[in-house]
């Protein structure tokens, strides 16, 4: 039987990388796509951007914030993702709705995906999608998800957490626990409290879910039943809020429990956005307008 070579091995990698790249290039201008979007840790290193013509705009999705692709003219932004072994459909989700709250890409939009799994040397995957009108990876609602009000960071920031919390749980149980974030007074006249709000009382700045100390605070918290209101620009105002918004009684898809159906129907009833992390499939939901924009399925690890 004849060995394979490391050395062939190595040549079909990166024959693969050229061929999938160089595709994404010819589809991103026959088809009018705004970008390239590549999950950066697929490729053998991040030199094989080359192989995108200049003139290309590239979205780079990595897990590595400190990675420098300044050097890179097609490069346009880069978005980094929680580091966890997300499917490959629920990584470019993510990546979107990220890219969509930065400003980085806007509905309507189309773009070529190249994505594979991280540490593989070679992308295996190439899509083509429309932003927020692809019902499988965004409901029919992504469009507007976000409003003047809400800091696209601080909805970054509770998908981490989310994400942490999905995989990790509190002292390693699965955890449940939903944010509603923006148009704070009126989901405040809807809430009522379910224990002592554990943040009243602290300085703004010591409460903000945007500061990195705040991080295991959040994830202590979040086994205390109710919900998490958060104001737009990150401040959190209540923890333990249970959720009392009108119409709360319409039904939402079959196996979806009682945290869901508050969280929509208060997004129904006000602005504000709601990201729910299921107790029983550690699935994440984003809810607008009483509807699902996004969901992704729990982690399965570390990536």
């Amino acid at each position: 039987m004849k060995r394979s070579n490391p050395r062939d091995s190595k040549k079909a990698a990166q024959t693969s990388v050229v061929v999938l790249l160089e595709s994404a290039g010819r589809i991103l201008k026959k088809t009018g796509a705004a970008a390239a979007m590549i999950y950066a840790d697929s490729l053998p290193d991040i030199e094989s951007i080359k192989c995108l013509p200049d003139d290309v705009p590239v979205v780079l999705v990595t897990r590595n914030a400190d990675l420098d692709f300044s050097r890179f003219p097609g490069v346009k932004a880069t978005i980094t993702v929680p580091p966890f072994s997300f499917t490959r459909l629920d990584r470019i989700k993510l990546a979107a709705v990220v890219g969509l709250a930065r400003g980085v890409l806007k509905t309507g939009q189309k773009i070529v995906c190249v994505t594979g799994i991280a540490g593989a040397g070679s992308p295996d995957t190439l899509m083509v999608l429309e932003i927020g009108t692809e019902f499988e990876m965004f409901g029919d609602h992504a469009g507007d998800f976000l409003t003047p009000d809400v800091n696209p960071e601080v909805i970054v920031r509770i998908l981490d957490l989310a994400a942490h919390l999905s995989l990790e749980g509190r002292e390693g149980r699965p955890v449940g626990t939903s944010f509603v974030v923006g148009d704070h007074e009126k989901v405040l006249s809807y809430t009522r409290q379910m224990t002592i709000n554990p943040f009243r009382g602290y300085p703004e700045e010591e409460r903000n879910i945007l500061s990195p100390e705040l991080k295991e605070t959040v994830k202590e918290f979040a086994s205390i039943d109710g919900a998490f209101v958060v104001r737009g620009d990150g401040v959190i105002l209540s923890a333990g809020a249970y959720l009392q918004p009108p119409g709360a009684e319409k039904a939402l898809e079959p196996g979806l429990g009682a945290r869901h159906l508050a969280a929509a129907a208060m997004t129904e009833s006000t602005g504000a956005l709601g990201i729910v992390l299921s107790e029983s499939t550690g699935a994440v939901r984003l809810y607008k307008n009483g509807r699902i924009v996004m969901a992704i399925e729990r982690p399965k690890g570390l990536a």
